[in-house]
Parts: C-alpha cells; sequence; structure tokens
C-alpha cells in the first residue's frame, strides 16, 4: 500500500498526473490525496470576520466539489481507489510539503508543462521548487503524456553509492507494473574508457550483490553531450518511465550550479521519478 498526494489546480496536465497516481494506487491497494492550494480566488471586503469566514467556508465547499467530480471523471469502480479530497491555503509549496510529512505521504505526483530557453524559468516553477525541496519522492507527468504501463524503467546514474535507496524504490515500482529496469550510465566520449568500464563493472557487481533477487540490466552510453543525450534519449534507447536521483549539494554547488533534475522536468516527454539522495 502506497500513500499518494496529487496537487491538482484542475489542468488537463494535473489530470494526467492523477490518473498516473490512480493507475498506481489501483495495483498496489494504495490512496490517493487529491490536493488543491485555493489561492486564486481574491476574497471580496466585508464588513465582519463573521462574513468574511462564512464566504471562505462557500468557496471551499465550492472547490472541494469540483474535486469531487474530477475524481468520478477520472477513478472508474472498477479501479477500487480511495480518493480523498483537500483544499489548502497558500504559501502552495510550504504547506504541501508540511501536509505530505505529517500525513505520511510516500509519493508526490505532479504534473509539469514543457517549456525551453527562458521560458523554464517561470513554466513549471513550482514542480522544480517541490522537486528541490521534497525529502520523498517526486514523479512528473508531462503535459501531452498518455497513460500507458510502464514496462521499461531506466535508472540514470553516475554510480553513485548513495543511489541504493533510489533503486530500491524503483524495483518496487518496476514490480507493480512487471515492468524491466536497466541502469543506465552516460559516459562523456572523450573519458577514458578503460578506467570508466572498470567502475562501471565495480558498481553493476555491488548493485547485483545488493538486490540479489531482483534482476537489473546495465547499459553504459557514449556521449559527447551527456545532458543532451539524456534529454534526448527516447531517440536512441526505449524506455517508458526515467529515474534520477536529486543530488544533496553544499552551498556552494546549489548558488553556482542549475539542478540537472529541475531541468530535465521542465524537458521530458516521459515520466519522470526523481528521488531524494540517501544520506551516507
Amino acid at each position: 500500500m502506497i500513500r499518494i498526494l496529487v496537487p491538482t489546480d484542475f489542468s488537463a496536465t494535473a489530470e494526467r498526473a492523477f490518473r498516473f497516481a490512480a493507475e498506481l494506487a489501483s495495483r498496489t491497494k494504495g490512496t490517493v490525496i487529491l490536493y488543491h492550494v485555493n489561492q486564486k480566488e481574491e476574497i471580496p471586503y466585508f464588513d465582519s470576520d463573521e462574513k468574511k469566514h462564512e464566504y471562505q467556508q462557500q468557496l471551499e465547499v465550492k472547490q472541494l466539489k469540483r474535486l469531487q467530480r474530477l475524481k468520478k471523471k477520472v477513478v472508474s469502480p472498477q479501479m477500487s481507489v480511495i480518493v480523498s479530497t483537500i483544499v489548502s491555503q497558500p504559501p502552495v509549496i510550504k504547506n504541501m510539503l508540511a501536509f505530505a510529512k505529517q500525513n505520511q505521504i510516500e509519493l508526490i505526483v505532479m504534473g509539469t508543462q514543457g517549456a525551453s530557453g527562458l521560458k523554464k524559468a517561470v513554466v513549471g516553477s513550482t514542480t522544480s521548487q517541490v522537486i528541490e525541496k521534497s525529502n520523498i519522492p517526486v514523479l512528473i507527468v508531462p503535459e501531452k503524456y498518455e497513460w500507458k504501463d510502464p514496462k521499461e524503467i531506466v535508472f540514470a546514474t553516475n554510480y553513485h553509492c548513495t543511489d541504493r535507496a533510489a533503486l530500491s524504490f524503483t524495483l518496487s515500482l518496476a514490480k507493480v507494473f512487471s515492468a524491466d529496469v536497466t541502469v543506465l550510465h552516460v559516459q562523456h566520449i572523450d573519458s577514458n574508457e578503460k578506467d570508466h568500464s572498470h567502475c562501471f563493472s565495480n558498481y553493476a557487481y555491488f548493485l547485483q550483490r545488493t538486490f540479489n533477487d531482483s534482476h537489473i540490466k546495465f547499459k553504459e552510453l557514449k556521449s559527447a553531450h551527456i545532458k543532451d543525450s539524456l534529454e534526448h534519449l527516447r531517440d536512441t534507447f526505449s524506455f517508458d518511465l526515467m529515474v534520477m536521483v536529486r543530488r544533496n549539494k553544499r552551498f556552494l554547488e546549489k548558488l553556482f550550479l542549475k539542478s540537472f533534475t529541475k531541468n530535465m522536468a521542465c524537458t521530458t516527454r516521459l515520466p519522470l521519478l526523481v528521488v531524494p539522495e540517501e544520506e551516507e
């Protein structure tokens, strides 16, 4: 059983994320919490706190009814999924992550809009901030994604020993959908091939010993531009879902280096699961 939080702004993109979460919950006998932050409605002036409070209650009831309609649209009776609905108040990210912690949420599923260039700075900013700050896995569903069972999952890695928790979560997810997992390392074409091959072989052996009851495939790709190769990986390598680990950067790294996982969340055409790095 898994507890899933799905933030929604009632957009088509958020609905796709909800559908993914519902399918996952139906296979694990899990539960979904559909979460909306009521921030767009402006509260008019009232001459008393009582009238203002009454208006806010009416507004919350209105949004809860809208959440119920969304639930009926996405979740069929055959899915047997328990869906709760919550209307919260801003600030969005702070309150949502606090809610997730208090309610022992194990996975956040969010939709994101594709973006490129300067547009990345503003589009999907909520999603990228959740990725950066969340202490639990975040699954990103892109705006044009159409649901299908993920049968090929790629775990992209630079072979860190702290990947164990993320890979464990990935293997659990793969088991739900009877999917294959490939651990993928993209090697820069100018790097020392012999040294990298040896490191990757040791890493593969380490993972096989750690997860000896799971079948894991391993693959290395060479590239002159690693970032571009991962963003366009589907052009050369078939998969349905990618998993990446969000590294815990030091202060100076956070200040000067852009987050690659945040960038991927903006550009991905397939679902992307971002798992926080396990502390050493």
